[in-house]
Protein backbone atom coordinates (compact mmCIF):
# COMPACT_ATOMS: atom_id res chain seq x y z
CA UNK A 1 0.00 0.00 0.00
CA UNK A 2 1.33 3.63 -0.77
CA UNK A 3 2.10 5.45 2.47
CA UNK A 4 2.91 9.30 2.23
CA UNK A 5 4.61 11.18 4.69
CA UNK A 6 5.97 14.67 5.15
CA UNK A 7 9.36 15.40 5.84
CA UNK A 8 10.01 19.30 6.62
CA UNK A 9 13.55 21.14 7.40
CA UNK A 10 13.87 24.47 8.88
CA UNK A 11 16.59 27.13 7.31
CA UNK A 12 16.58 30.23 7.79
CA UNK A 13 16.19 32.40 3.99
CA UNK A 14 17.81 35.77 3.37
CA UNK A 15 15.26 36.13 1.39
CA UNK A 16 -13.15 44.94 -4.10
CA UNK A 17 -16.98 45.13 -0.53
CA UNK A 18 -17.64 45.50 -4.87
CA UNK A 19 -19.87 48.17 -5.85
CA UNK A 20 -19.26 47.70 -9.82
CA UNK A 21 -17.09 46.54 -12.19
CA UNK A 22 -17.05 47.56 -15.71
CA UNK A 23 -15.21 45.88 -18.24
CA UNK A 24 -14.47 46.06 -22.24
CA UNK A 25 -14.58 48.90 -24.61
CA UNK A 26 -17.34 50.07 -23.20
CA UNK A 27 -16.63 50.83 -19.67
CA UNK A 28 -20.60 50.47 -19.02
CA UNK A 29 -20.63 46.79 -20.41
CA UNK A 30 -20.86 43.96 -18.36
CA UNK A 31 -21.12 45.28 -15.54
CA UNK A 32 -20.98 42.90 -12.30
CA UNK A 33 -22.80 43.40 -8.58
CA UNK A 34 -21.38 41.69 -6.14
CA UNK A 35 -22.78 41.42 -2.83
CA UNK A 36 -20.21 41.99 0.28
CA UNK A 37 -20.45 38.81 2.76
CA UNK A 38 -19.83 40.38 6.22
CA UNK A 39 -16.61 39.01 7.79
CA UNK A 40 -17.02 37.03 11.14
CA UNK A 41 -15.89 38.76 14.32
CA UNK A 42 -12.59 37.42 14.50
CA UNK A 43 -11.51 39.66 12.01
CA UNK A 44 -12.70 42.91 14.01
CA UNK A 45 -10.47 41.71 17.04
CA UNK A 46 -7.94 40.82 15.55
CA UNK A 47 -4.55 41.59 16.27
CA UNK A 48 -2.65 45.13 16.24
CA UNK A 49 -0.47 43.37 13.35
CA UNK A 50 -3.47 42.49 11.86
CA UNK A 51 -4.71 43.71 8.55
CA UNK A 52 -8.22 43.84 8.90
CA UNK A 53 -10.32 46.71 10.56
CA UNK A 54 -13.84 47.67 10.95
CA UNK A 55 -16.09 49.83 9.47
CA UNK A 56 -16.99 52.62 12.42
CA UNK A 57 -14.74 54.95 12.07
CA UNK A 58 -14.61 55.94 8.31
CA UNK A 59 -16.35 58.74 7.22
CA UNK A 60 -18.40 58.95 4.19
CA UNK A 61 -16.95 62.04 2.82
CA UNK A 62 -13.78 59.90 2.32
CA UNK A 63 -15.20 57.26 0.80
CA UNK A 64 -17.41 59.72 -1.69
CA UNK A 65 -13.94 61.38 -2.65
CA UNK A 66 -11.88 58.43 -3.51
CA UNK A 67 -15.01 57.70 -5.42
CA UNK A 68 -15.09 60.71 -7.35
CA UNK A 69 -11.33 60.08 -8.21
CA UNK A 70 -11.58 56.97 -9.55
CA UNK A 71 -14.47 57.83 -11.67
CA UNK A 72 -12.42 61.29 -12.98
CA UNK A 73 -9.57 58.39 -13.66
CA UNK A 74 -11.94 56.16 -15.65
CA UNK A 75 -12.93 58.99 -17.28
CA UNK A 76 -9.61 60.53 -18.35
CA UNK A 77 -9.68 63.39 -16.70
CA UNK A 78 -7.56 62.32 -13.19
CA UNK A 79 -3.96 60.93 -13.49
CA UNK A 80 -2.45 58.58 -11.15
CA UNK A 81 1.05 58.08 -9.26
CA UNK A 82 2.81 55.21 -9.64
CA UNK A 83 5.36 56.09 -6.48
CA UNK A 84 3.92 53.18 -4.09
CA UNK A 85 4.08 49.92 -5.75
CA UNK A 86 5.86 47.40 -3.71
CA UNK A 87 9.17 46.33 -4.78
CA UNK A 88 9.21 42.51 -5.59
CA UNK A 89 10.20 40.18 -8.41
CA UNK A 90 6.29 39.35 -9.01
CA UNK A 91 5.92 40.07 -13.04
CA UNK A 92 4.06 43.78 -13.21
CA UNK A 93 3.61 46.84 -15.71
CA UNK A 94 6.18 48.70 -17.42
CA UNK A 95 8.42 51.44 -15.67
CA UNK A 96 6.91 54.44 -15.12
CA UNK A 97 8.23 57.93 -13.54
CA UNK A 98 7.44 57.68 -10.39
CA UNK A 99 7.10 61.91 -9.86
CA UNK A 100 4.66 61.64 -12.91
CA UNK A 101 1.08 61.43 -13.03
CA UNK A 102 -0.37 59.02 -15.90
CA UNK A 103 -3.87 59.12 -17.24
CA UNK A 104 -5.89 55.68 -17.99
CA UNK A 105 -4.89 56.18 -21.47
CA UNK A 106 -1.47 56.93 -21.16
CA UNK A 107 -0.62 53.59 -18.81
CA UNK A 108 -2.45 51.71 -21.73
CA UNK A 109 0.21 52.93 -24.40
CA UNK A 110 2.98 52.46 -22.52
CA UNK A 111 2.12 48.57 -21.85
CA UNK A 112 3.31 47.69 -25.53
CA UNK A 113 6.79 48.68 -25.24
CA UNK A 114 6.86 46.33 -22.79
CA UNK A 115 4.60 43.42 -23.87
CA UNK A 116 5.35 43.24 -27.92
CA UNK A 117 2.63 40.75 -28.18
CA UNK A 118 0.12 42.87 -27.08
CA UNK A 119 -3.27 43.13 -29.32
CA UNK A 120 -3.96 45.92 -30.86
CA UNK A 121 -7.01 47.04 -28.66
CA UNK A 122 -6.54 46.19 -25.03
CA UNK A 123 -9.28 46.16 -23.38
CA UNK A 124 -9.80 47.13 -19.88
CA UNK A 125 -11.91 45.96 -16.60
CA UNK A 126 -12.29 48.09 -13.50
CA UNK A 127 -14.02 47.62 -10.02
CA UNK A 128 -14.22 48.78 -6.63
CA UNK A 129 -13.05 46.73 -3.75
CA UNK A 130 -12.30 47.08 -0.51
CA UNK A 131 -9.04 46.03 0.67
CA UNK A 132 -8.76 45.42 5.02
CA UNK A 133 -13.01 45.94 4.65
CA UNK A 134 -12.64 49.43 6.17
CA UNK A 135 -15.32 50.78 3.65
CA UNK A 136 -13.32 53.09 1.88
CA UNK A 137 -13.09 51.07 -1.68
CA UNK A 138 -9.52 51.26 -3.60
CA UNK A 139 -9.69 50.75 -7.74
CA UNK A 140 -8.84 47.62 -9.52
CA UNK A 141 -8.09 48.12 -13.06
CA UNK A 142 -7.31 45.43 -15.58
CA UNK A 143 -5.99 45.53 -19.40
CA UNK A 144 -6.60 42.42 -21.26
CA UNK A 145 -5.01 41.04 -24.21
CA UNK A 146 -1.00 41.92 -23.77
CA UNK A 147 0.09 38.45 -24.90
CA UNK A 148 2.94 37.86 -22.34
CA UNK A 149 3.25 34.06 -22.90
CA UNK A 150 2.26 34.16 -26.57
CA UNK A 151 -0.11 36.20 -28.93
CA UNK A 152 -3.96 35.91 -27.76
CA UNK A 153 -2.68 33.81 -24.67
CA UNK A 154 -5.77 36.05 -22.85
CA UNK A 155 -2.76 37.92 -20.69
CA UNK A 156 -3.80 40.53 -18.57
CA UNK A 157 -2.05 42.96 -16.40
CA UNK A 158 -4.00 44.38 -12.84
CA UNK A 159 -3.52 47.63 -10.90
CA UNK A 160 -5.39 48.39 -7.66
CA UNK A 161 -5.23 52.36 -6.55
CA UNK A 162 -5.92 54.26 -3.33
CA UNK A 163 -7.16 57.63 -3.21
CA UNK A 164 -4.80 59.85 -0.61
CA UNK A 165 -4.88 62.96 0.25
CA UNK A 166 -7.02 64.37 -3.04
CA UNK A 167 -4.40 62.01 -4.96
CA UNK A 168 -4.41 58.66 -6.45
CA UNK A 169 -1.59 55.96 -6.41
CA UNK A 170 -1.17 52.79 -7.90
CA UNK A 171 0.12 50.27 -4.99
CA UNK A 172 0.06 46.88 -6.50
CA UNK A 173 0.62 45.36 -9.89
CA UNK A 174 0.47 42.50 -11.07
CA UNK A 175 0.75 40.51 -14.47
CA UNK A 176 -1.29 36.75 -15.32
CA UNK A 177 -0.46 34.66 -18.75
CA UNK A 178 -0.93 30.93 -19.57
CA UNK A 179 1.12 29.54 -16.95
CA UNK A 180 0.83 31.64 -14.16
CA UNK A 181 -1.92 33.13 -12.42
CA UNK A 182 -2.59 35.71 -10.00
CA UNK A 183 -6.18 37.10 -8.85
CA UNK A 184 -7.36 39.55 -6.20
CA UNK A 185 -10.81 39.07 -4.41
CA UNK A 186 -12.86 42.07 -2.92
CA UNK A 187 -11.12 42.33 0.26
CA UNK A 188 -7.51 42.58 -1.01
CA UNK A 189 -6.38 38.70 -0.67
CA UNK A 190 -3.96 38.24 -3.37
CA UNK A 191 -3.30 34.56 -4.48
CA UNK A 192 -1.15 33.35 -7.39
CA UNK A 193 0.17 30.22 -8.96
CA UNK A 194 2.51 28.86 -12.00
CA UNK A 195 4.67 26.57 -13.63
CA UNK A 196 8.49 26.71 -15.07
CA UNK A 197 7.77 23.13 -16.47
CA UNK A 198 6.43 19.53 -15.71
CA UNK A 199 7.91 19.09 -12.43
CA UNK A 200 8.28 23.40 -11.39
CA UNK A 201 5.66 24.99 -9.54
CA UNK A 202 4.55 26.97 -6.78
CA UNK A 203 2.93 30.67 -5.96
CA UNK A 204 2.22 32.85 -3.43
CA UNK A 205 -0.32 34.46 -1.26
CA UNK A 206 -0.32 37.94 0.03
CA UNK A 207 -2.61 40.61 1.26
CA UNK A 208 -3.25 44.86 0.83
CA UNK A 209 -3.99 46.30 4.29
CA UNK A 210 -6.68 49.16 4.41
CA UNK A 211 -4.28 51.86 3.63
CA UNK A 212 -2.96 49.53 0.87
CA UNK A 213 0.35 48.23 2.01
CA UNK A 214 1.01 44.65 0.58
CA UNK A 215 2.09 42.37 2.83
CA UNK A 216 3.24 38.90 1.82
CA UNK A 217 1.53 36.01 3.87
CA UNK A 218 3.58 32.88 2.29
CA UNK A 219 5.12 31.31 -0.63
CA UNK A 220 5.28 28.02 -1.67
CA UNK A 221 7.70 25.70 -4.64
CA UNK A 222 7.22 22.22 -5.77
CA UNK A 223 9.78 20.36 -7.71
CA UNK A 224 10.29 16.51 -8.30
CA UNK A 225 13.77 14.99 -7.48
CA UNK A 226 15.58 12.95 -9.53
CA UNK A 227 14.45 9.21 -8.95
CA UNK A 228 18.22 8.38 -8.80
CA UNK A 229 18.08 9.69 -5.41
CA UNK A 230 16.38 7.58 -4.19
CA UNK A 231 17.55 4.34 -5.89
CA UNK A 232 20.60 4.99 -4.57
CA UNK A 233 19.56 5.02 -1.49
CA UNK A 234 17.88 1.34 -2.40
CA UNK A 235 14.35 3.21 -1.90
CA UNK A 236 11.19 2.81 -4.16
CA UNK A 237 8.85 5.83 -4.59
CA UNK A 238 9.82 9.25 -5.62
CA UNK A 239 10.56 12.22 -3.68
CA UNK A 240 8.69 15.97 -4.25
CA UNK A 241 10.98 18.66 -3.01
CA UNK A 242 8.65 21.84 -1.68
CA UNK A 243 9.49 25.10 0.50
CA UNK A 244 7.21 26.93 2.04
CA UNK A 245 8.45 30.83 3.30
CA UNK A 246 6.74 32.49 5.83
CA UNK A 247 8.03 35.99 7.61
CA UNK A 248 11.32 35.18 5.98
CA UNK A 249 11.86 32.29 6.80
CA UNK A 250 12.13 28.93 4.96
CA UNK A 251 10.52 25.80 5.35
CA UNK A 252 11.70 22.80 2.89
CA UNK A 253 9.82 19.60 2.79
CA UNK A 254 9.95 16.07 1.01
CA UNK A 255 6.08 14.58 -0.25
CA UNK A 256 7.49 10.99 -0.45
CA UNK A 257 5.21 8.36 -2.02
CA UNK A 258 6.66 4.39 -1.94
CA UNK A 259 6.17 1.02 -0.72
CA UNK A 260 8.80 0.77 2.17
CA UNK A 261 9.06 1.58 5.50
CA UNK A 262 8.38 5.59 6.42
CA UNK A 263 11.23 5.32 8.67
CA UNK A 264 13.77 5.01 6.23
CA UNK A 265 12.50 7.48 4.06
CA UNK A 266 12.67 9.84 7.27
CA UNK A 267 15.99 8.72 8.31
CA UNK A 268 17.89 9.46 4.28
CA UNK A 269 16.57 13.49 5.09
CA UNK A 270 17.73 13.08 8.78
CA UNK A 271 21.14 12.11 7.58
CA UNK A 272 21.54 14.63 4.95
CA UNK A 273 21.22 17.31 8.11
CA UNK A 274 17.29 17.95 8.01
CA UNK A 275 14.77 17.70 10.75
CA UNK A 276 11.59 15.80 10.81
CA UNK A 277 7.95 17.46 11.58
CA UNK A 278 4.78 16.03 11.09
CA UNK A 279 2.80 17.34 7.90
CA UNK A 280 0.31 18.75 10.19
CA UNK A 281 2.67 21.45 11.84
CA UNK A 282 3.42 22.87 8.48
CA UNK A 283 0.06 23.61 7.87
CA UNK A 284 -0.02 25.18 11.86
CA UNK A 285 2.44 27.50 10.59
CA UNK A 286 0.75 28.40 7.10
CA UNK A 287 -2.53 29.23 9.54
CA UNK A 288 -0.82 30.90 12.07
CA UNK A 289 0.78 33.14 8.92
CA UNK A 290 -2.79 34.25 7.79
CA UNK A 291 -4.09 34.91 11.33
CA UNK A 292 -1.02 37.17 12.18
CA UNK A 293 -2.43 39.35 9.36
CA UNK A 294 -6.10 39.17 10.53
CA UNK A 295 -7.51 36.81 7.08
CA UNK A 296 -10.39 35.04 8.03
CA UNK A 297 -11.61 32.46 5.88
CA UNK A 298 -14.14 34.92 4.75
CA UNK A 299 -11.74 37.22 3.17
CA UNK A 300 -9.68 34.33 1.94
CA UNK A 301 -12.76 33.32 -0.39
CA UNK A 302 -14.23 35.94 -0.98
CA UNK A 303 -15.49 36.15 -4.43
CA UNK A 304 -13.12 37.99 -6.50
CA UNK A 305 -13.76 41.05 -9.39
CA UNK A 306 -12.18 39.38 -12.45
Amino acid sequence: MKKKIVIAILCMAATLSLSLAGCGKEETENEILIQSQPISEASSEASSEGVASGTDNIGADAAKEAEALYDAFLNGTEVAYFDRLPQNDHVGGPELDPQKGYTLEEVKKALPGVFENSNADIAICHALIDCGNDGVKELAVQFQGLGIYSPEDDSTLVYVFKAENGKLHACLDFATWARSYTGINQYGFIDSFGSSGASEHGGYYGILDADCNYHDVYSFWESYVLMEETEQANLPGYIVYETVTIDGTEYAYYVIDGDDDNDKYAKLVRDAGYNVLPEEEVHALEKKALEKLGITEEMKNAPAPF
